[in-house]
């Protein structure tokens, strides 16, 4: 399933056309994990979801050993045809910014709350952090989660699988939580990645960005 020329073209004059194409490639042949996790994402259509989800699905990506995750929020429709979590324009972006950074896109796990291309309610994202967010956090046990918003911080946090979190979260600041599973971690919400990419101002915000993953990765150490 080739790439579509409108993910290039809504990236020209954002990132030059090396590193859309280089960290395409990067993203699209990374999907070294999908038969470990295949029994975990088979259930959609048995949860108690209001949507009754039988399409097509995102599968994480990068390795379930990392230290880090990064949490989107749900698939485009481009992302579940490629079975591949993060892999759009977003995706692309994001992997840039770690290849500048010479972090690895595969020692990172990035997958999405909803699972599906769909218009999400509260009972979609209750389920799908209840039956795939938790579970997947328990498996990976990250040291560092990385949210792709805050509004994917926050649907998690409700579910209460994020334990120390203030009420008052927001852009930037790193957490220190405590997961389900016993173990510390530290989280931050970062600028959404495909709302920066539509932003007119956009450099500002990509420099903001930038801060916010490069201060994430050296609080990962401390």
């Amino acid at each position: 399933y080739a790439r579509p020329k409108v993910i290039e073209h809504s990236l020209k004059d954002k990132l030059s056309n090396e590193d859309i194409v280089k960290n395409n490639d990067i993203i699209v042949k990374d999907v070294n994990i999908r038969q470990m996790m295949f029994r975990l994402f088979n259930k959609c259509s048995d949860c108690d979801c209001s949507n009754k989800c039988k399409a097509l699905r995102s599968l994480p990506s990068g390795s379930p050993s990392s230290q880090v995750m990064f949490i989107n929020k749900q698939p485009t429709e481009y992302e579940t045809v490629m079975s591949t979590s993060c892999s759009d324009r977003a995706g692309i972006l994001f992997s840039v910014i770690l290849d500048k950074m010479h972090v690895p896109r595969y020692s990172v796990y990035c997958t999405d709350v909803v699972k599906c291309n769909t218009i999400p309610n509260k009972s979609c994202f209750d389920t799908c952090v209840n039956n795939y967010i938790s579970k997947e956090i328990d498996i990976v046990s990250p040291k560092l989660i990385i949210c792709n918003g805050l509004s994917v911080l926050k649907v998690c946090a409700s579910n209460n699988i994020f334990l120390g979190l203030p009420s008052d979260v927001t852009y930037g600041n790193i957490y220190n939580i405590k997961l389900q599973n016993g173990c510390d971690s530290k989280i931050i919400a970062i600028y959404d990645l495909d709302t920066v990419l539509q932003k007119e101002d956009y450099n500002r915000y990509k420099t903001e960005l930038w801060s916010q993953v490069v201060n994430a990765f050296k609080n990962l150490y401390c």
